[in-house]
């Protein structure tokens, strides 16, 4: 028992040491705690975000580079992930508040197809809802490995900034308005 334990343990403390790369991540008891969040060489803040077309949840394609010239905030979620329940709502708030300036979209991550569709409907998620094959390829160029995980994109293509694990809807008033100025958005 002591060994299913330590190895998990174990193999957690390597990787948190071979990365290097450490963000704050908000947890329920607002206790701060580090993980490595990203590979530094995929979309990096001030490096042009991947591009990339996916099937959305209504059935239709959208593609990234189709939403330039508006700053774009991605999230990616999963059905099976409770904070992303959560969040969603939230950024749907600001979808709503900021439409003619702003893109919200959220992209799937290790979920299956059905599932997605029918988290973000019962949500009343109206911003697109982009459905990546369960092995996430997207999520793979943008060095997500854990989610709730959001990106933020100006207008030019250009990342921002990314949040890592849940926030508020105070969390982000900040950095949406960094976005929408076209600037590196303040650390949340």
């Amino acid at each position: 028992m002591v060994a299913s334990i330590a190895i998990p343990a174990g193999a957690l403390a390597l990787i948190l040491v071979h990365d290097g790369t450490h963000a704050r991540v908000p947890t329920a008891s607002s206790a701060p705690t580090t993980v490595p969040p990203t590979d530094k060489t995929k979309a990096r803040v001030g490096t042009l975000a991947p591009d990339f077309t996916l099937p959305t949840a209504d059935g239709k394609g959208l593609s990234l580079s189709a939403l330039r010239g508006h700053p774009v905030v991605i999230a990616f979620f999963a059905s099976w992930c409770h904070p992303c329940e959560e969040e969603l709502p939230v950024l749907e708030a600001f979808a709503q508040a900021d439409a003619p300036r702003l893109r919200v979209i959220a992209v799937s991550f290790q979920d299956l197809k059905s599932d997605s569709v029918a988290f973000v409907r019962r949500l009343g998620v109206a911003f697109p809802a982009l459905l990546d094959d369960p092995s996430a390829p997207v999520a793979a160029r943008y060095g997500v490995r854990g989610i709730p995980q959001t990106i933020f994109v100006d207008g030019r293509g250009i990342v921002r900034g990314r949040v890592y694990g849940q926030t508020s809807h105070a969390d982000l008033q900040p950095a949406i308005q960094d976005l929408l100025r076209g600037v590196n958005i303040r650390p949340v």
